[in-house]
């Protein structure tokens, strides 16, 4: 620091990261290393550095908040007028800072990005450049999937295409483009997710070409729509509504929210596609999980409560209509 009032008092200010973990939060955590150079005077700032990800672990919350509605409020009778406030506004020290701090910042990573949550497991290579000023900053570059699969409607789509970019649009505004296949008997299902990162549109296809509800029949049901039950005609009008982004009404939500459950759904009875069934779920606490399943034909259900003990074990214990019992314990890892 060079003690020049007149020039501002001039600094340079250097950091090396080495694998700090500079976000660990319940849904997010990341690790960096690489150079930081904080240059410049009390007047004019710039960051400047070259940032690896040593490692990034982001979980998708099963249930995101509800939109918060911003209220303008107009506050009456005053003395003092709205120019006065809002120059007060613009000369606090915290505005000066971001309005006068330049940015040159990369942001780069060949993997070990994890984004998972909700049905998707992933991993991500990083990209991105960071420039114009921490009050409006300029970010270019993107994010593009190495591996991985999401889970869509019960089927597993393995990502064969995957990229978010920044086009430096101010405020920021990420693109989505996302393709998942999936092989289901005799076709390819393919879907895409483009658009804007906040409201992306989805689309469902297959190879050879067919209309999106045989798509979803056969996906579903491994069968033509015109051979699926009246209870399967329910589950595809579900599912259609899902792809659509929830338009119109969705009778299996709507009855889930009556009967006051975390899951319900229309499936076949194992073993047996012909043997339609309604299963319900609900979460007993945090840990403890109970499903009801009832065949809608003469056959029997059963129920099952599953106990999660820790993140890694969870015990399973299962009874049928005609007092048959069942249980196991379950071991995963992920890795």
């Amino acid at each position: 620091v060079d003690i020049v009032p007149a020039a501002g008092f001039p600094f340079v200010v250097d950091l090396a990261l080495d694998e700090t973990k500079s976000w660990r939060q319940d849904d997010v955590m990341v690790t960096l290393s690489g150079p930081l150079k904080l240059s410049g005077s009390l007047k004019a700032l710039l960051l400047e550095g070259r940032i690896q990800i040593t490692r990034a672990e982001i979980r998708i919350p099963d249930r995101l908040p509800p939109d918060i509605v911003q209220l303008e409020v107009v506050e009456i009778n005053r003395h003092d007028s709205g120019s006065a406030v809002n120059k007060e506004q613009s000369s606090t020290p915290e505005s000066i800072r971001k309005r006068d701090l330049r940015l040159d910042v990369s942001v780069s990573s060949s993997g070990y990005v994890f984004v998972e949550g909700r049905g998707l497991s992933s991993e991500w290579k990083v990209n991105v450049q960071v420039n114009g000023t921490a009050a409006v900053p300029v970010i270019t570059g993107e994010f593009s999937v190495i591996r991985g699969h999401v889970n869509f409607l019960g089927k597993r789509f393995n990502l064969n295409r995957g990229m978010i970019s920044y086009s430096g649009a101010t405020p920021p505004s990420p693109q989505i483009d996302v393709l998942g296949e999936s092989r289901a008997n005799d076709m390819t299902a393919q879907i895409e997710l483009t658009g804007p990162l906040n409201h992306p549109t989805v689309k469902l296809s297959s190879d050879p070409e067919l209309p999106q509800d045989e798509v979803l029949s056969r996906l579903l049901f491994g069968r033509s729509v015109t051979n699926i039950t009246p209870y399967q005609a329910v589950q595809l009008a579900s599912a259609a509504n899902t792809l659509a982004g929830g338009g119109g009404f969705d009778l299996l939500g709507q009855t889930r929210k009556i009967l006051g459950v975390d899951q319900l759904e229309i499936k076949n009875l194992e073993g047996d596609k012909d043997e339609p069934a309604i299963s319900a779920g609900k979460y007993l606490s945090e840990h403890v999980y109970m499903e009801v399943e009832k065949g809608l034909g003469p056959k029997g259900g059963k129920g099952s409560v599953v106990w999660e003990m820790t993140p890694n074990i969870t015990v399973e214990t299962e009874v049928g209509e005609n007092a048959e019992i069942g249980g196991g314990v379950n071991w995963k890892w992920d890795y």
